[in-house]
This record gives C-alpha cells, structure tokens and sequence, in this order.
C-alpha cells in the first residue's frame, strides 16, 4: 500500500504496470484481472511454501523433517542469495529472497537457450519424472531438427547479446538483491512451468531453474535437520546443509533421471553464486565456504555415491557443459566491467531522453523489494553528484541530479523509503 501511495502521484497517462514484469501481464490475462489488482495478489503468494509442498512429495526426508518439526517458510525482501534461517523456542523459520526465483530463471533460460539437445533431453526427462507426467521427451522429438537448424543459424551478434543478458542479470542481482526481465531473445518470453509447455524454446532453462530452486531449499532444510543456532552458525554448519541436500537427492528412490536433473541443478546454482561472489560490493563476512569449494564437494560426493554410472556421467557431461556455456558468456562481455544497475539506467534514460523511464524503473525495483540497496546507492549518488564527484558533464550532472530529486519528491511521504534514503545520504556526506 506504500507503493501504491507512490504510484498515485504519478501522471494518469503513464501506467507503470504495462512495464511490469511479463509473468505479471501474462497471470493478468489468465485471470482476466487489471494488473493492479493482479499484483495486489501475487504480493500474496508465498512462493518458497509452496516449492517446498513440492519437495515433500518427491524427497522422503524432507516429507519425514517437516512431519517432525515445526517449521515457518516464507519470501522475504532483502534476503542473501541462500535464505536466512533462524531457530526459535517454538521452531524453525526460514526466509528466502523475493527474487532469487526470478533471478534463477532468468539465468537458467539464457543458459537453456544456447544449450545442445542432448542437455536439453535430459532436463526435460527430469523435469517430466518429477511432475510424474512419463518421459515428456518422446513428445518433443520433432524439436530436435528445428532445434538443431536454429542454434546453427544463430549468428555471433545474437550470442553476444545473449551474454549481455547473462552478465547484465548477474549484475542487477549482486547491485540490488533483485532483477528485471532481460532482453534477450524478443518473442520467447519466459512461461510458467509446466508440462502442458511441450515445445517451449526455453524449457531446458525453465527446468534447469526448478531443480536449482530445490538446491537452495534443501540446504536451508539442512539446518534445521542438524539444529543449528543461527547466531552460530559455522563454515562446518554450512558444509553439512550442503551435504543433507545432496544425500537428500542421491538417496531418491525415483528415477534417474530425476536425480540427474536435481544434481545439475545443485550445480548451476552455485555456478551463479560463484559469479555473484566476485561481483560483491561489500566484503562482509560469510560462513558459506566459496561456491567453488561448494561445488568441488558435490563432484566429489556424485562421484563416491554408488548411484549408477547413467547418473556420473550425465552429470559429468552437463556440468561440463554449463561450465563452458558460463566461459563463453564471460568471454563477451565481463559484469565486472559495468557500471552499478542504477547508475548505468540512469546515465542510459538521460542519453536517450526517456528520463521517465528511470522513474518507473526505480519504482518498479522498489514493488520487488531492493529498497535498502536501491535507498542506499541512491543516497550515496545523490552526494556524489552534488559534490561534482562522477565523471560527467554539468549538463548530464544536472539532469541525473533532478531525476533523484524527482524520486526523493515521490517518496517523501512513504517513511520507511525516505527515511533510507536519508540516511544514506548523511552517511555519505560524513
């Protein structure tokens, strides 16, 4: 409701909800609601609950832990890639960020979209085992000479802007805590998953993204199998949450294929976390051991289980095959080399003229929960410019200057927002 005392302010001809995200224009349209009202309910789902109700019906100790403890599982803004646990006299709470289920998929989908065939059969034999619909490949085998036509005509300039997408996600997630729709690949839009999408040129990456969502679940199901004190929470506390989500997906008794895709998935969400870990701001302390070191042990523990030889060497092979998928994407175009999200949109509307659009795009950062980083940047910004401090002509200064004023005058009556940002900026002008 405090956003939308923001959004009352803003001109009648200028609907910011058109710029909404696409699963929110697309849940409109199935529901035939207005997106407002759209919104209002989606804000309500709990996503993480409900990824979890899954989890419970396909892993036997996570049916078995949530029989046994009293556990509270929800979204929360602001949230570190992993979730946040806590223990309480009563039980267990776990949080887990707004956007990392956005963020994943969004990654996951340019993975998917330059993936080979034989990856994207397996993810859909997984993903197909797991919502218990048979083997949905033998339904898709007419994609494998359109899908293997259209990956050769792909063209050098397409690709590199499939890595700018890549690179531009990371970079918003490790700025903000959030992220918008990319732009990649106009017309293949991201759809809900499911297996009535038979055919969907990026439902490799949709699948993908489900089983790494299981990964961070079941790691924070980890600690609350083991019980540990969330004030004391260790490097050796993290190792064994890692190593319950990993016995948790070798010990199922469903099909391989089903692990494999729960394996790879593990794997691809620390390959985002190693990235995210070298895009940091800060140097906080953390006692997750480096997402490398995190995934040298999955490899080691895949490779002493006594799962089949099938699970090994799928696993080997599209591992493998992301890994090489992440260097070409780095080879384009390093995240480390842009400018923060917010500086680069703002510098970029002004440019453009579309100042306009920078507001709505800030509000937009806000309706998804960055407010403390956004509140935080924004403050600092705000100082650096009146201090002349960027690298910017006076008249870009200027104008970057009056956008900021422009989102200070919007949130001035909204105090948990304004109160942010003046703080952040007091800080920077110490």
């Amino acid at each position: 409701m405090q956003i939308y005392r923001i959004l009352a302010k803003m001109p009648r001809d200028r609907d910011i909800f058109l710029r909404m995200p696409y699963l929110l224009r697309v849940f409109a349209g199935l529901t035939n609601r207005g997106a407002e009202e759209t919104f209002s309910s989606l804000r309500n789902l709990n996503w993480a609950k409900s990824h979890v109700d899954l989890l419970r019906r396909r892993f036997k100790e996570v049916r078995t832990l949530c029989a046994n403890k009293e556990i509270a599982i929800g979204v929360k803004s602001e949230a570190e890639f992993n979730g946040e646990y806590y223990r309480l006299p009563g039980g267990f709470v776990l949080a887990f960020p707004s956007g990392v289920q956005t963020f994943l998929r969004f990654e996951a989908e340019m993975f998917g979209d330059i993936s080979d065939i034989t990856f994207r059969q397996k993810m859909a034999e997984g993903f197909s085992q797991a919502v218990r619909a048979g083997n949905g490949w033998t339904t898709r085998r007419w994609r494998q000479f359109r899908v293997w036509r259209r990956k050769r005509q792909r063209t050098n300039e397409q690709v590199r802007d499939l890595a700018w997408g890549v690179e531009r996600t990371l970079r918003c997630y490790a700025d903000l805590n959030t992220v918008d729709r990319p732009e990649f690949d106009r017309g293949k839009s991201p759809l809900p998953f499911g297996p009535f999408f038979v055919g969907h040129p990026l439902e490799a990456g949709t699948h993908l993204s489900t089983f790494a969502t299981n990964f961070l679940l079941l790691h924070e199901l980890g600690h609350v199998k083991h019980g540990h004190d969330d004030e004391r929470i260790s490097t050796c506390c993290e190792r064994q949450a890692d190593d319950f989500a990993i016995t948790a997906i070798l010990s199922n008794q469903y099909d391989d294929s089903e692990k494999v895709a729960n394996l790879v998935g593990a794997y691809f969400s620390l390959h985002i976390l190693g990235r995210l870990e070298g895009l940091e701001q800060s140097q906080e302390h953390s006692t997750h051991p480096p997402a490398q070191r995190r995934i040298q042990a999955l490899e080691a523990r895949v490779e002493a289980s006594n799962a089949s030889l099938r699970v090994k060497n799928d696993f080997q092979a599209m591992t493998d095959h992301l890994s090489k998928l992440g260097q070409l994407f780095q080879s384009y175009k390093a995240a480390e080399n842009m400018p923060h999200t917010v500086y680069r949109n703002l510098i970029g509307c002004i440019s453009m003229g579309l100042e306009d659009l920078f507001k709505d795009q800030v509000l937009r950062w806000m309706l998804v929960g960055s407010s403390t980083m956004l509140c935080n940047y924004l403050g600092n910004l705000k100082y650096r410019l009146e201090q002349n401090l960027e690298s910017l002509d006076e008249k870009t200064r200027l104008k970057a200057l009056q956008e900021i004023y422009e989102v200070l005058e919007l949130t001035k009556n909204v105090l948990p927002i304004s109160s942010k940002l003046q703080f952040a900026y007091k800080n920077a002008a110490r």
